[in-house]
């Protein structure tokens, strides 16, 4: 009887055992399952702060179904202009397109979603890599030696800001991008983001064939939509990198330019551009184009935003073209 009863508690004890690994089996497999959901959700929400993205470990989209993969992208102080950086402890998300898919590229566009760091209007960076001085006025005036490290920008007159609204056409030009076969490097993703103006572009340099920043001006007369030129001054465009990459900017604004004029939205003067001296142009190696899409008197709607994304892919089709 002794012997019978001690065999009964050594299957008992099996049992539960094996009850109990199963059950947290399952639940890890569950966990893992809402974890890796949950990445990928992130990477598509715009109002996830930083630092919960900095806890999460990179989104890598292996399914054969899905046509990318995802990674972070920080700066890399090795590059040429890195170290005039000062808030770069962020990163930017490439979208990456396999190679397999039937309409692949094999070109990567950087979008930069104008403003959107918390605090960068107060901090300072260097207008120009040689220090000189800046030759035109706008956000920051002429003859400064420093420029805010990322302005906040203008307050639509419905209310919106105008960091939001880039936010809401850098997406939709994403998802545009992707599907037309080209990878996208995501600059800004959220509603502070740890990257100033040089950082954005060195990261655009290094790692993207095209650069464009959306923006929205702070004029209130219903403009239309230009892009900004360098500045046609010898000492600036005399000045590395621009030197050598001026051309390579106005290729791909009035490529964007003439595609929202053949889709008949209004454009500025009918020329479309306006010269300027921005940070941004200053440190590009690539063809990078700050664009802006109209003013405070443009009412943005998620339509509005297909429109002004469609215009935006089909300029970066021409300048490849």
């Amino acid at each position: 009887m002794r012997s019978i009863k001690k065999v009964k508690q050594v299957v008992f004890i099996l049992i539960v055992s094996i009850l109990t690994l199963s059950f947290y089996s399952c639940t890890y497999r569950d966990e893992k399952t809402s974890s890796i959901k949950r990445l990928i959700d992130e990477t598509d929400d715009p109002s996830l702060n930083n630092e919960e993205q900095k806890n999460s470990e990179d989104t890598i989209i292996s399914d054969s179904e899905v046509s990318y993969t995802t990674e972070k992208v920080y700066i890399d102080f090795s590059t040429p202009y890195a170290t005039y950086s000062i808030i770069n402890d962020g990163y930017a998300t490439l979208y990456k397109v396999n190679r397999n898919v039937a309409n692949f590229k094999n070109k990567t566009v950087a979008v930069n979603a104008g403003h959107g760091t918390k605090g960068g209007e107060k901090i300072k960076t260097f207008s120009h890599p040689d220090f000189s001085p800046k030759l035109t006025g706008g956000t920051n005036a002429e003859g400064s030696i420093l420029s805010s490290a990322v302005s906040a920008g203008m307050t639509f007159e419905n209310g919106m800001t105008e960091a939001n609204a880039n936010l809401v056409v850098a997406y939709a030009l994403k998802d545009k991008l992707l599907d037309s076969g080209y990878s996208v490097l995501m600059i800004r993703e959220n509603d502070d983001c740890r990257l100033d103006n040089i950082a954005r572009t060195v990261i655009a340099n290094a790692n993207a064939d095209a650069h464009i920043a959306i923006h929205f001006d702070s004029t209130d007369n219903d403009k239309g939509i230009f892009y900004i030129a360098p500045y046609n001054d010898e000492r600036y465009l005399g000045m590395e990198p621009l030197k050598s990459n001026a051309q390579n900017i106005r290729k791909l604004g009035n490529s964007i330019i003439e595609a929202f004029r053949e889709m008949g939205e209004k454009i500025w003067k009918d020329k479309g551009t306006l010269q300027g001296d921005l940070t941004q142009l200053s440190f590009s190696t690539n063809a990078s184009v700050d664009i802006e899409l109209g003013d405070k008197k443009t009412e943005l709607t998620a339509e509005k935003a297909e429109i002004f994304a469609e215009g935006l892919k089909k300029g970066v089709d021409k300048f490849f073209e």
